[in-house]
């Protein structure tokens, strides 16, 4: 099955091009959107060796190039400890906002290992008013990746409990930091989960929603239970594809009452 990929006839219009780009440039920034690595999320994995293979180019002209493009034209990043690179403009002329692009768009996502890289893709797509561009790793620099959505019970800022049960779920990362801010608004409404088996018990839910529906959809019900003053989460039938009966409804209130969930 052959794969396309769509460039548009702006890109020789654009006024950084015409300004900035040298005819080298241009041919090097169409490979980065052409080449055989890219998917869905514009963040992909392909060693400097590959690289000087497809383009035909040198090691030197390479390192050059990405160099140019990071701190120059400020376009993308690169990571050499991942050996990923990001296309900071990729979103804006490669996603869509059908439901099937932006389900197999998260399982992209999931699968980028720099965490910068994946926390900025997740941004982008929740649509943050202020994402912060991920800081390009020089080549010639050593770095230590750290992964800052890896959450403890001991280095959680939100001084929430359950977070050593949260990093060991099989949530996404943008899930398990949404999770967290949900746990800390229990602590602000006097409600907090009383007990290990409780936080399980919602995490088990969430992980089968996030299956069923997507990160994106259970975030989005997370934050409107946050916004409404709600101490549960509520799954309606266009999430959850299933209604809840009156006695179920009373059931979960009841379960609330008492500090079960």
């Amino acid at each position: 099955m052959a794969f396309y990929r769509t460039i548009s006839i702006s890109f020789w219009t654009d006024s950084k091009v015409v300004d900035t780009f040298t005819p080298e440039d241009k041919y090097f920034y169409l490979y980065l959107f052409t080449n055989p690595h890219t998917n869905l999320s514009g963040c992909y994995e392909i060693s400097m060796k590959q690289v000087v293979n497809e383009t035909g180019y040198s090691m030197d002209t390479i390192e050059n190039l990405i160099h140019r493009f990071e701190d120059f034209h400020k376009v993308i990043s690169y990571s050499r400890q991942t050996k990923e690179i990001l296309l900071l403009n990729w979103h804006k002329y490669n996603w869509t906002k059908s439901d099937k692009f932006l389900k197999s768009l998260e399982k992209e996502i999931q699968k980028v290992k720099n965490p910068e890289f994946r926390s900025y893709l997740w941004s982008v797509l929740r649509g943050d008013d202020t994402v912060s561009i991920p800081y390009g790793y020089r080549m010639d620099t050593s770095n230590t990746v750290t992964n800052t959505n890896t959450v403890t019970n001991s280095d959680n800022k939100r001084g929430v409990q359950g977070g050593e049960i949260i990093n060991a779920s099989n949530l996404s990362e943008p899930v398990k930091e949404k999770v967290l801010d949900f746990l800390a608004y229990r602590q602000e409404i006097k409600k907090p989960y009383k007990s290990e088996r409780s936080i399980k018990s919602l995490i088990t839910q969430i992980e089968k929603q996030e299956q069923a529906i997507g990160s994106i959809a259970v975030i989005s019900v997370i934050d409107k239970s946050i916004q409404n003053g709600w101490q549960g989460l509520f799954w309606d039938k266009t999430t959850q594809q299933q209604n809840h009966s009156a006695a179920d409804m009373a059931e979960i209130a009841r379960m609330m009452d008492e500090g079960v969930i």
